[in-house]
């Protein structure tokens, strides 16, 4: 067996010493883009949730403040010479927030319910290559028959059907992290502990059983959620926010000396538009939608924060398994945006045409919206796009069950670097598939890049399957995202990474913070 790191379970005195957790706590206040449904870590799906459940909870792996992977609940692990079994072996002192230790069985919990096709967990895909976890999601199998054992109480055994290149990647992912046995998420092994949960409001406290309590400096952590981007920078703007979750366009506008907080960095994030392909406008439609698209106004003038025109899924820096992955070719989409625009005219011919576009409530949303519309209008005179505005959980809902027509705004944000899972999410059946596109040559492609162990094959057969995608048109990826927040120039311990990760663990407030009263 290859033994890829062993880590030592070493007592920080000096941090300890300095950074004393029953002394009064720091109060961090931090914003939401939404108010997340759940904090049930197998149950959660969307972004806002999953920043807090890396606050609370702690997988097998877990992330560090540059957004890595590095050591979580697991302190070592082993893997086979034929790359399809790892042993972990759990630190002595992963501890839940009652001061009960975190066990092999709780990871068996944790997994099984993931797995479970009764809990219809949107991350369950997460557990593709291990033994057994087809079968369970066809309902062919029960969830006990998943390929992961607990031989004894600090080592936990997964086994998967074939190498899979991006396997530890996924470990740090919220949704794969253990479960209680006595009592209902949100119960803590990780940094802090939910002790208040409100409408659009969670606090969090430091969680003293945690393993490295000693060296978490900020004692409770707030989070708020906005529904509008104005909304929450104002709210910053008054001091009454730490840190926000994203950035209003027009401050983008002002002097740099104007916004000194303001931060933004690449980001491994795409905004597309995806059709109902269950039943699908004519692919001659769709072509010609996306080529009339000018995405260098639209990432340039419009949204206009640094993000980059998208003419695929996959963003530009993400990892291929261990190599870099190379974007497909552009091809005819990166010709003059006049010359697309004279192909786009050839496929609607004169007939009328119209179709509907569908976005969730936000300025930016809104003005994306008007804008595809004004270039619609303009390069496809005999296409008339209707806008429609919903709510963000109802257009959630809707995508999900396949409920709309036409087309609706939807984006994807890494869980971990690798290139695979941003086309993953158009294989047939995948949970995040809204367009319900399904294409046996697509599927049987990516079934393959998350087999092979060359990283060179690996890119060549995920080159193939995106362009299929590029062919197909179920989707129209727009442009590539950049994180964006404003953060008060009092926290420090900041990383800008590609995962825009920031665990407020890694997190320090310059001077003392006022304690929160619930």
């Amino acid at each position: 067996m290859r033994r890829f790191l062993v880590f030592a379970a070493v007592v920080l005195a000096s941090v300890a010493a300095c950074t004393d957790a029953t002394q009064a706590p720091e109060y961090l206040r931090r914003g939401l883009s939404a108010d997340p449904a759940t904090l049930d870590p197998q149950q959660a799906r969307s972004v806002a949730a999953l920043k807090v459940l890396g606050d609370v909870y702690e997988g097998l792996l877990t992330r560090d403040a540059s957004g890595n992977s590095v050591p979580g609940a697991a302190q070592s692990w082993e893997v086979s010479g034929d790359g399809t079994r790892y042993t972990f072996t759990l630190r002595d002192d992963a501890r839940w927030q009652d001061g009960s230790p975190v066990t092999a069985a709780d990871f068996l919990r944790g997994w099984r319910h993931l797995a479970d096709p009764a809990n219809a967990a949107f991350y369950a895909d997460l557990l593709r290559p291990v033994v057994g976890a087809d079968a369970i999601a066809a309902g062919d199998a029960a969830p006990n028959t998943l390929g992961i054992a607990a031989p004894d109480i600090h080592t936990v055994v997964i086994t998967l059907t074939r190498p899979q290149a991006d396997f530890l990647q996924r470990l740090g992912h919220p949704a794969l992290v253990p479960r209680h046995v006595d009592a209902e998420p949100p119960f803590a092994n990780g940094a802090y502990e939910v002790v208040e949960r409100g409408p659009g409001r969670i606090l969090l406290e430091r969680n003293v059983a945690f393993h490295a309590a000693g060296s978490v400096a900020i004692g409770q952590v707030e989070y708020r959620a906005f529904e509008q981007e104005a909304t929450e920078y104002r709210a910053f703007r008054a001091g009454e926010l730490d840190i926000t979750s994203r950035v209003p366009r027009e401050v983008f506008r002002l002097p740099e000396t104007e916004r000194p907080e303001v931060r933004f960095a690449p980001y491994l994030g795409t905004v597309f538009l995806t059709f109902n392909m269950r039943d699908a406008p004519p692919l001659s439609l769709r072509r010609a939608l996306s080529l009339a698209v000018d995405r260098e106004a639209l990432a340039a003038a419009v949204v206009g924060r640094g993000e980059q025109p998208a003419y695929g899924l996959v963003p530009p820096g993400i990892a291929n398994g261990t190599a870099s992955y190379a974007p497909l070719a552009e091809g005819d989409m990166a010709a003059e945006y006049r010359d697309r625009v004279a192909l786009a005219k050839t496929l609607t011919g004169d007939t009328p045409q119209a179709i509907t576009l569908a976005y969730a409530t936000s300025d930016e949303n809104r003005v994306v919206a008007a804008a595809l519309q004004a270039m619609w209008r303009e390069a496809l005179p005999n296409v008339n796009v209707t806008l429609e505005n919903r709510e963000f959980r109802v257009l959630l809902a809707q995508r999900r069950a396949g409920d709309f027509e036409g087309l609706m705004r939807a984006s994807w944000i890494a869980d971990f670097d690798d290139a695979a899972q941003f086309l993953d999410i158009l294989r047939s059946g995948h949970p995040a598939n809204g367009s319900g596109f399904t294409d046996t040559r697509f599927d049987t492609l990516m079934d393959a890049a998350g087999y092979t162990d060359s990283a060179e094959r690996r890119a060549d057969t995920l080159r193939a399957a995106e362009a299929i995608l590029a062919d197909q048109v179920p989707v129209i990826p727009l442009y590539h995202f950049v994180s964006k927040h404003a953060v008060a120039l009092r926290v420090t311990g900041w990383r800008d990474n590609l995962l825009d990760l920031h665990y407020s663990r890694y997190l320090e407030l310059t001077g003392a913070g006022d304690e929160v009263r619930r």
